[in-house]
């Protein structure tokens, strides 16, 4: 004996021809209704419904249920489903929160990146002047070298040198 689903009924045994059963293939299948008219009431059914070609046959095995029966049934099936979507409604709720905070996340962290950017922009043209800085004043500093090294291999020019009192 097997189980499976199809539409609107579940499949929960096989039976034979032999056994006086009016099914032109091999088996008919032994199917429990999921539809809220006959819920949970048992049919005998094509074994081929929703596999291929299909004879047709069909035959209830319980007798006709009054609502009273099916209504719990399916009050509880439907509860279930209630429950089922509220766990999925809260689970969605949760993955759309955690969506959010990693966008925030990531749009905190690009706008630290672009700081640092910006941040490193200021720090290497703050080095390049540094740099040419250092340079100018060692320019400076050769020249006005060459100037007293010149004005001392001349002899006409005379240093003065600075007396305090």
């Amino acid at each position: 004996m097997s189980s499976s689903t199809g539409n609107g009924s579940t499949t929960s045994g096989f039976y034979r021809a032999i056994d006086g059963h009016l099914c032109t293939h091999e088996n008919c299948a032994l199917r429990t209704s999921r539809k809220s008219g006959n819920y949970g009431r048992r049919f005998l059914g094509c074994s081929q419904f929703n596999v291929g070609p299909k004879c047709g046959f069909f035959q209830w095995v319980d007798n006709e249920t009054c609502r009273s029966e099916t209504a719990p049934l399916v009050r509880e099936r439907i509860s279930m489903l209630e429950n089922e979507l509220q766990i999925v409604n809260q689970r969605e709720m949760r993955s759309r929160e955690m969506e959010e905070r990693s966008n925030q996340r990531e749009r905190e962290a690009h706008e630290l990146y672009v700081e640092a950017r910006e941040e490193l922009k200021k720090i290497r043209e703050s080095e390049r002047l540094y740099k040419l800085a250092l340079v100018l004043s060692w320019l400076f500093f050769i020249f006005v070298m060459l100037l007293l090294c010149f004005a001392s291999m001349n002899n006409n020019v005379r240093v003065r040198t600075l007396n305090l009192p």
